[in-house]
């Protein structure tokens, strides 16, 4: 079994498209053809809302084939109007999803955010939006210090690999025992050309006791470099797979531009920020 895994799409629907469309022609996912196969799964690590147009598109194209979607801050926040804690820009975006999605997506954004399982565990791995520690804070993994405050220095993680979202930026970190210290926790860094073409990193798991991988953004790149991504698990080989492709960019940012978004929002996308 592969664990194909999506999070932050955002309501990019270019981007989504060409990551469904990236699986499709490389790897052949059975979810695709038969989503109720156990062959290989699909998970949404939250938050396909906010920021870009497509909200009920993307919302409805992942649900579809999805085997399971997390919650993530933006979807809580356009399910209960409270954008208190947004910078201007995002509050925006998310204001203007609210009066923009139908009443099927509001219903399924719902149904995903009314689920009390912040995160989950399946053939051992555990899936989060933030940190699979105290998930509903909604922080953020962006160094070995909050890697082990939001992972490795809780027993209940031993032995798990985790897969969390929310930061937008792709990162690796693995440790050989639950532990406080830093030195015990090591980073492989994952580095993407900007060629704006097809790329994907390999991480062999063999030795790693537990792990935390920050899945790349479908919908809108902070690693300064604009490629969507996504990543797959394979708990048979031990291995991850950490995959960057490009889209129709131009699509998008025309689209929002038409409907008067934030020129900042706009140009963040091409800047990968």
């Amino acid at each position: 079994m592969r664990i194909f895994m999506i999070s932050d799409v955002h309501g990019n629907l270019e981007a989504l498209d060409a990551v469904i469309g990236d699986m499709a022609k490389n790897y052949h996912p059975s979810f695709l053809e038969d989503k109720d196969s156990k062959l290989d799964l699909l998970g949404n690590l939250g938050d396909l809302v906010g920021y870009m147009v497509n909200p009920n598109e993307v919302v409805k194209k992942v649900t579809d084939i999805a085997d399971f979607n997390l919650p993530g801050n933006h979807d809580i926040s356009v399910n209960v109007n409270d954008y208190i804690n947004y910078n201007s820009n995002a509050k925006w975006a998310l204001q203007w999803t609210s009066k923009n999605i139908n009443e099927t997506t509001r219903k399924k954004l719902e149904q995903i955010c009314e689920n009390p399982n912040l995160n989950i565990k399946i053939d051992g791995a555990i899936f989060a939006h933030s940190t699979p520690y105290r998930p509903a804070a909604m922080n953020y993994v962006g160094n070995r210090i909050d890697a082990a405050e939001g992972f490795f220095q809780h027993a209940k993680f031993d032995g798990l690999h985790g897969f969390v979202g929310h930061r937008h930026v792709p990162q690796f970190y693995y440790a050989p025992k639950v532990s406080s210290d830093l030195k015990n926790i090591s980073e492989i860094y994952l580095d993407f050309d900007r060629t704006f073409s097809r790329q994907s990193r390999n991480i062999n798991l063999m030795g790693m006791k537990s792990s935390l991988t920050v899945i790349p953004s479908v919908g809108q790149p902070r690693d300064g470099n604009p490629l969507s991504g996504y990543a797959i698990y394979y708990p048979g080989q031990k291995k991850i797979e950490v995959v960057r492709v490009p889209y129709d960019l131009e699509t998008t940012q025309n689209k929002m531009r038409k409907l008067l978004f934030p020129e900042y929002l706009v140009e963040r996308l091409e800047l990968g920020r």
